[in-house]
């Protein structure tokens, strides 16, 4: 293409083949430099017209190679994406030079050098040897302690025992260590100290995640007998002061170890000692650690350990009592000041929306006007806000949010408007505000996530999730709503931790109750297939919402399986694609991908899969399979709605845990942090699942790495790592302590050479003043782990209280107890449901493969349709149907005749939402003590006047029929979508032989007709009424 368009002397880079592993990234590194190229290009041609093409003598001044270089330092400098920017154009202005005579100043040669980038230099390779003398003098300074060491040696001595055996290298956290000795909690053999909290002084603070650092047992000792904090010298509450003391205390012990003394060397000295010493600690780590363990280490990467209470889940295999749950650490929100709550608040939509419009115009500036003063506009808003209190209580809030913050200078007139105009038609179109003070936080979560997963711009998503949890903290305080801890979990660009996680026992357990009550509920047989895709592959829900029957790849895949084939699915091998389609666009390219199933999932798990995607080919019957989706309640034409499917999996997920914090999103971070455990070959804390070993890809390189974050779908390692996984530290501690106490090989051949061991055990006995004999029988007591008795030697702090937890099996046992063991029928379907039912009712389908399509009981179910039946089929008093007459499903002889048709869902997605909310709105009066008389009456008014050839209710205004009317009117009001619908009366003039009857019409806007969306809503909850009422 480039050759054809462009002079071939530019040097475009080549696309690579491939469409997975590293030829896709390859190909997409590719992709994105010949784009840069062809933009480099475009700016050239622009000032020196005819380069593009190749024209010939074309004289290019230094301005304009000035001006593309200004362009090229604007760039994303990552992977080198300036450098080759520049060698392209440097080779093709030589090439024109050459060839076709330019006149152009070439600019310098591009060069890298490889020794800066690289982390083990040459220098710091050489530096090992004497890296080895000093562990030793180490080693011998603990066998051998000197009388009355200072205070300054003795904190120097802890920070060389904790940089070099325990992987603490970052200097950041080098400032908490004073402060660490009474935050050591233990549980078993595992002893920690969480780093980065709130509760260390402020001097000493960072921008880090939290950090679970375990000390080794030596460092754990000299911890220990640290000095009191008021032996510090005076003075040492002041950041730099307290980092400069630290590093003179690091430097003098290193200079001790070798017999030198520090003597009078200035600070920069000192700095240039331990920078050197830290970058041979950077090489003996490399020598060890995968390199991204490393710069987890030394604090180059950010990566959030779990929560305690969470890490203490994963270490007893426990549920949480659920008041102890509700300590889990948090974003604590800032309180706004308190404001008076607006009263009387009533909703008017089409008022609502003239009141935003006006409050975007009354912001808004054209570029031919002035700027408003602000005066101005705080009175523009206040008149707005003081009609916003009658109309909307959201938009109440939107403008004094707006305008509190204008008064405060906090924010200009333009940001206000871009922020107002971000975020306020999306939360006035998403909460229903009569439901406000009934909403819980996860609704409002799934609200908000909603609003951020259709936002396509990563930077955008990041600053819309700060402008909402800013709004939602103030609405909370005027609303009194419930508050929430919003963070977006996203790649790149979240600042707030999400750490969580569910353990493999407790997947487990869940998958087997769902798989109990799948028999007997959809909704649990989809959430047991919705479980299973998260847990096991790590999708989005999004993407687990919008999978359609041919993403999922097995022999047979597009056909309806016979039994035989059916019952061998166990053998066939299956792959599942990640893929966009019309109704949702993925995160990025590399959201699209493949996922080998055979490797992820158990034969149990992929065969429920399939047997599941059997179900629904099953459902779409002979139509066309390409577009249809596997979750879905229409024959696959739409994805299904999860809202009320994913609240409830939340819900089984906390009441199992006890963790009230677990959503499904943390099903993907439990993914990423079983799969990079098992990538080291480790089998703790974490329980790996059974099948896992021998299949997934282990090993430390970059293509372990990639693996994983490819499964994920993230264009880099460094977001899984940063974002995904909470258990580096787990894996420095297992993959460091080997090399530094158990002496085992490295397999690294000559490097073993440069690394230095230590003898614990000497070590040990020799701190805490006990024989050798005494060390091996604690040893043999512990199975061989010193850890295991040191934490009760030295009177630690145990992490555990009892009484916060419990098994598994009480929580279980509730779960199940609160799940009804009641036999479905028609009564237990919900809308789209009923939809479906009626479409195939009316489609030929007996009534037996309905029962068993949607697991209903079958003498219930067989009585309802009967009694439906009846009601479709009442005569008028011209001896016709009311409605169109159903045919009887449960006879064996079929008859095609149009008229035995019942009333079918509507067709059009407009009527089909109108049916659904009135649908919806007329349960909830129904189910209200208020309005429930008045519900029924209107209802049974509605079916007894309803004539479905003209889409029309009689109206009868005699004195029995009148209150039922106004019963219908009320009733009427408030179920149907007002900004959908109207409802047009009339009644028939004085002089007419009926003169007490009338017609009424629902009329839909839109096409300003009336359509069967809201008639259909009201007969499906007049049916409702009429099971109810047969039930008691």
């Amino acid at each position: 293409m480039h050759e054809v368009r462009y002079w071939p002397g530019w040097p475009f880079i080549k696309a690579q083949d491939g469409a997975l592993g590293h030829n896709r990234r390859r190909r997409q590194q590719a992709e994105n430099q010949l784009n840069q190229q062809e933009k480099l290009l475009q700016l050239l041609d622009a000032r020196a017209p005819g380069c593009a093409l190749g024209a010939e003598n074309i004289q290019i001044s230094n301005l304009t190679i000035d001006e593309v270089n200004a362009w090229i330092d604007e760039q994303d400098s990552a992977n080198r994406a300036t450098t080759h920017l520049r060698r392209f154009l440097r080779a093709g202005l030589a090439n024109g030079a050459q060839e076709l005579g330019w006149q152009v100043a070439l600019p310098p040669t591009e060069m890298t050098i490889i020794s800066e980038k690289n982390p083990i230099t040459p220098d710091g390779f050489i530096q090992l040897a004497q890296l080895r003398k000093q562990i030793k003098a180490f080693e011998e300074r603990l066998v051998n302690p000197p009388n009355n060491p200072s205070v300054s040696l003795t904190y120097g001595q802890l920070l060389f025992s904790a940089t070099v055996f325990g992987g603490l290298a970052d200097p950041k956290a080098m400032l908490q260590l004073p402060y660490v000795k009474e935050k050591i909690r233990h549980y078993k053999d595992y002893v920690w100290v969480d780093l980065f909290t709130d509760d260390y002084p402020k001097h000493t603070h960072a921008e880090r995640g939290l950090r679970r650092w375990f000390p080794d047992p030596v460092s754990l000792i000299l911890l220990t007998q640290l000095p009191e904090l008021p032996e510090l010298p005076v003075g040492y509450d002041d950041k730099n002061k307290l980092r400069r003391w630290l590093n003179q205390a690091l430097a003098q012990f290193i200079y001790s170890l070798l017999g030198d003394v520090l003597g009078r060397a200035t600070y920069k000295e000192q700095q240039e000692l331990i920078r050197h010493w830290r970058a041979t600690i950077s090489v003996y780590h490399h020598s060890i650690l995968p390199p991204y363990l490393v710069r987890h280490c030394s604090g180059e990467s950010s990566s959030t350990a779990w929560p305690e209470l969470v890490w203490l889940r994963v270490l007893k295999q426990q549920a949480l009592i659920q008041s102890a749950a509700d300590e889990i650490a948090g974003l604590t929100m800032d309180e706004p000041e308190p404001i008076i709550a607006p009263v009387a608040l009533t909703i008017n939509d089409s008022k609502k929306n003239l009141i935003f419009t006006a409050v975007r115009a009354a912001l808004y500036k054209s570029s031919q006007t002035t700027e408003p003063s602000l005066k101005t506009l705080l009175e523009r808003l206040g008149k707005l806000k003081t009609e916003a209190e009658q109309a909307s209580p959201l938009l109440y809030c939107l403008i004094d949010w707006v305008k509190k913050r204008l008064r405060s200078t906090e924010i200009r007139r333009s940001t206000a408007y871009q922020q107002l105009t971000s975020i306020g038609k999306n939360i006035l179109s998403t909460f229903d505000e009569t439901d406000l003070p009934t909403l819980a936080a996860e609704d409002f979560q799934a609200g908000y996530e909603a609003m951020l997963e259709n936002t396509p711009s990563a930077i955008t998503r990041q600053n819309k999730a700060d402008l909402l949890r800013r709004f939602h903290a103030h609405a909370s305080n005027i609303l009194h709503l419930a508050p929430i801890n919003l963070s977006y979990a996203d790649e790149g660009f979240f600042a707030l931790p999400d750490a969580n996680i569910i353990t493999e026992t407790e997947y487990q357990l869940l998958y087997q109750f769902l798989k109990s009550q799948k028999d007997t509920s959809l909704i649990a047989h989809t959430q047991l297939i919705v479980l299973i895709l998260g847990y096991r592959c790590g999708l989005r829900i999004s993407e687990v919402r919008h999978l359609q029957l041919v993403d999922l790849q097995y022999p047979g895949t597009l056909e309806i399986l016979s039994t035989e084939r059916l019952k061998q699915l166990e053998r066939y091998a299956a792959t599942l694609l990640i893929r966009g389609d019309q109704f949702n666009k993925l995160k990025s390219s590399s959201s699209r991908r493949q996922l080998p199933l055979n490797i992820l999932m158990s034969s149990e798990e992929r065969v429920e899969l399939m047997n599941y995607h059997q179900a629904q080919r099953v459902k779409v019957g002979k139509r066309k399979v390409p577009g249809k989706f596997i979750f879905s309640e229409d024959n696959g034409k739409t994805p299904m709605d999860f809202t009320e499917l994913q609240r409830s999996l939340h819900e089984q997920m906390r009441q199992l845990t006890g963790d009230p914090d677990l959503r499904f999103h943390h099903l993907r971070h439990s993914f990423a942090s079983h799969a990079l455990q098992a990538s080291h070959g480790l089998t703790e804390p974490l329980q790996l699942p059974e099948h896992w070993p021998g299949q997934m890809l282990q090993g430390t390189s970059r293509k372990h790495l990639h693996q994983i974050s490819s499964h994920v779908g993230h264009s880099s390692g460094n977001v899984t790592l940063q974002h995904y996984t909470h258990n580096l530290d787990c894996i420095v501690r297992d993959l460091l302590w080997p090399h530094s106490f158990d002496h085992k090989k490295t397999g690294h051949g000559e490097l073993q050479r440069y690394r230095g061991s230590l003898d614990v055990a000497l070590c040990v006995q020799s701190l805490l003043d006990i024989s050798a004999d005494n060390l091996r029988q604690h040893n043999r007591q512990y199975g061989g782990k010193i850890l295991g008795w040191l934490p009760q030697r030295l009177k630690l702090q145990p992490a555990s209280d009892p009484n916060q937890w419990q098994s598994y099996s009480e929580n279980l046992a509730r779960l199940i107890a609160g799940t009804s063991n009641e036999p479905r029928d028609l009564r237990d379907l919900n809308f789209e449901n009923w939809c479906d039912f009626l479409e195939r009712w009316s489609q030929l389908q007996t009534g037996d493969e309905l029962i068993e399509m949607y697991k209903l009981d079958e003498t219930n179910t067989r009585a309802q349709v009967t009694l439906l039946s009846d009601l479709l089929k009442a005569p008028t008093r011209f001896d016709n149907s009311r409605l169109k007459q159903p045919r009887k499903i449960f006879k064996t002889a079929t008859t095609a005749s149009s008229h035995y048709f019942i009333v079918r869902p509507p067709r059009y997605k407009l009527e089909r939402d109108i049916a659904a909310q009135t649908y919806k709105n007329s349960l909830r009066l129904l189910q209200s003590t208020q309005n429930r008389e008045l519900a029924k009456t209107a209802l049974e008014y509605f079916y007894d006047n309803y004539r479905h050839w003209d889409k029309s209710v009689i109206c009868r205004h005699d004195s029995s029929n009148l209150p039922k009317l106004q019963a219908l009117e009320q009733f009427l009001d408030k179920v149907l979508p007002n900004d959908k619908v109207n409802i047009q009366q009339e009644r028939n003039p004085a002089d007419h032989r009926y003169p007490m009857i009338g017609k009424l019409q629902i009329v839909t806007v839109d096409k300003q007709k009336p359509r069967d969306g809201a008639v259909f809503g009201l007969l499906v909850a007049y049916f409702r009424v009429v099971l109810e009422l047969d039930k008691r």
